[in-house]
């Protein structure tokens, strides 16, 4: 028997939204062929997986811990050719239909399709589009100022040749996992562009900083105040560095009529020369769309963000596309020869088939300044990386590791690490006086968790940390913003200045006082007070879930899996939930369900890496 939407829903492979949708676009669409229905409602339920399509060539297999089709799917070529006859499809000419079916065998809602056929020209334009030519004298000198070529380094120094990059071309994307130091070399980039304009005469460059969430805004602005403060650079130049990042919905300027309204596109693109948009691996294809169609021809992009990280809660996985070929690999000859002359970094000789392109924009990072060589948390960071499962467990249960460790769920002894660990983790932050203190002492320690519900899930977490903390500690629980809860906003107010992400803390106005202060963190390190009332939705936040952690950092995490495993668990969130962590991680997980995870990339299916590169990548699922 061939599956059908009915089976399939029957199942819980499909959803009620899914099924609605396959059944009106038929009735409106005169379609009533069961294998093209069933390819609709497929492609529903793959955009709701994160998927930008569905590919009807390859086998689709049930995630781990999913439901499991109970039938089998008709075979790829007469799918294909049905699909393709139907009304309801076309292949992107002519008519428009709800569905577009590429010449691979991708089958797109059209809004998809029509975003990753817009950004994926797009990149394409400014992969080859170079920037004004640089001084080269006031180039050589500012880099061997800003980013002297670290010692000991065996081969290239992949920060001088990221700034290189991002200097020299339209797009510039750098990669790399924590610590590596992305944000460190984008000032440098940006002073030294500076530099470079006014070396020139001209007016220093017009300077856009943006992130997908409110946190990780904050984060960017922390460190570039940071890090500028630190410059080797003439007082002109820290004066045009830009100091404030804002979420990637506040500069395209979010209509309050709905969140895919925007004053800036391309009929009225952004004032700006340069855009570098920070944790880009947190941004959907929609979303990083509608980005690159508001920036002017004139102006650069560089895009940071960790590449084995996970992607964005919506569809598609644009950092994962854009980074197929490996950043550290060869370039076109012309492009080599040009890095190598302008920074003297030996690069790699560019093979006869290196084309110039996408693969001259992408730069990784590989050296971690935040974890030793040697560290625990580095150690266990490239063994899931590399997906080798036993290294992960070696790592997690040897006692000669401590900063790494695991306890299996249930047992006495988890719950006695467990009281330990919240107890620990929470007593500064409970203890400290002040509002601000608080904060400070939020980002010692967090407990993050794969899911929203469930007894494992984040909402179950913030229930029991609660009710261990009250026991050593006057927490009023029966209050809803008591003292001393912490609160993540997860809506955006402008009017406010709070955004979705943003963490904050409840606090007395005065003891004995029953009034509630909501504090949250100013962009001059500073606090803002609110009043609790005021507040968009938020939620408690001893425990997040590792997607909302993401931007953040942490001295020791708490990360809790599912008993079983489960289609969340993949190997980008374990690394995501341990790359939180600075100093110290314990995952509270099965053996079972560690192999699992590490061994679960997500693929997302996508037609945008085909698009970028071509015959010149790897390829990427889908």
């Amino acid at each position: 028997m061939t599956a059908t939407v009915e089976s399939l829903a029957a199942a819980g492979a499909l959803s009620l939204l899914d099924v609605h949708l396959a059944s009106t676009l038929g009735r409106l669409g005169g379609e009533t062929r069961a294998e093209v229905l069933l390819a609709v409602a497929l492609a529903s339920q793959h955009v709701a997986s994160g998927n930008v399509c569905v590919d009807l060539r390859a086998p689709i297999t049930p995630e781990p811990g999913g439901a499991s089709a109970p039938a089998a799917l008709p075979p790829s070529a007469t799918w294909i050719d049905a699909v393709r006859s139907s009304p309801l499809v076309s292949d992107g000419s002519g008519p428009e239909r709800p569905l577009v079916l590429d010449g691979d065998g991708r089958l797109y809602l059209r809004r998809h399709w029509e975003h990753e056929r817009a950004l994926g020209d797009r990149l394409h334009a400014r992969a080859g589009a170079c920037a004004d030519a640089l001084d080269s004298r006031c180039f050589r000198e500012g880099l061997d100022r800003l980013l002297p070529r670290a010692p000991g380094i065996a081969g290239p120094d992949w920060q001088r040749v990221a700034a290189y990059v991002g200097l020299r071309r339209r797009l510039c994307v750098i990669t790399g996992g924590p610590g590596t130091g992305k944000t460190t070399t984008v000032v440098r980039i940006v002073a030294l562009r500076i530099e470079q304009s006014l070396a020139a005469g001209a007016l220093p460059p017009r300077i856009m900083l943006a992130a997908p969430t409110g946190k990780a805004a904050a984060r960017l602005t922390e460190a570039i105040r940071r890090v500028r403060s630190a410059l080797p650079c003439a007082p002109a130049v820290l004066a045009a560095l830009p100091d404030e990042a804002r979420t990637i919905h506040r500069v395209l300027g979010a209509s309050p009529a709905g969140r895919r309204r925007f004053r800036h596109d391309a009929a009225n693109p952004l004032r700006t020369d340069l855009l570098i948009v920070d944790e880009a691996s947190m941004v959907d294809l929609a979303l990083m769309a509608r980005v690159v169609a508001a920036l002017p021809d004139t102006a650069s992009l560089i895009l940071l963000g960790d590449k084995d990280q996970l992607a964005s809660v919506e569809a598609g996985a644009v950092l994962a596309d854009l980074c197929q070929g490996d950043g550290r690999g060869t370039r076109s000859p012309a492009f080599t020869a040009e890095v190598v002359a302008a920074t003297g970094e030996p690069l790699p000789a560019a093979g006869p088939a290196a084309t110039p392109g996408i693969r001259d924009c992408i730069v990784e990072l590989t050296h971690s300044h935040r974890y030793a060589a040697h560290g625990d948390i580095g150690a266990l960071a490239l063994a899931i990386r590399a997906g080798d499962a036993e290294r992960v467990l070696a790592l997690l249960d040897a006692p000669e590791h401590p900063s790494v460790s695991r306890v299996t769920p249930g047992t006495s002894a988890m719950l006695a690490r467990l009281r330990d660990v919240v107890l620990d983790g929470y007593g500064p932050y409970l203890r400290a006086a002040g509002g601000l203190k608080r904060l400070a002492a939020l980002d010692r320690f967090r407990i993050l968790s794969a899911l929203r519900q469930g007894p494992e899930g984040v909402a179950a977490l913030n229930l029991e940390t609660e009710r261990l903390l009250a026991v050593v500690h006057p927490l009023a629980l029966r209050e809803t913003f008591y003292a001393g809860r912490p609160v993540m906003v997860t809506r955006n107010d402008y009017q406010l200045g709070v955004f979705n992400g943003d963490v904050g803390t409840i606090a007395d106005t005065a003891p004995g006082d029953p009034t509630r202060l909501a504090i949250f963190a100013a962009p001059d390190g500073g606090g803002r007070i609110l009043s609790p009332a005021r507040l968009p939705p938020c939620e408690t936040a001893f425990a997040l879930t590792v997607h909302k952690s993401q931007g953040s950092e942490f001295d020791s995490v708490l990360l809790v899996l599912p008993r079983r495993p489960a289609a969340a668990v993949s190997r980008e969130l374990l690394y995501t939930g341990v790359s939180r962590a600075r100093a110290a991680v314990t995952i509270v997980a099965g053996a079972e369900v560690v192999r699992q995870a590490v061994r679960t990339p997500v693929r997302r299916l996508s037609g945008l890496g085909r698009r970028l590169w071509g015959d010149d990548g790897p390829g990427r699922a889908g």
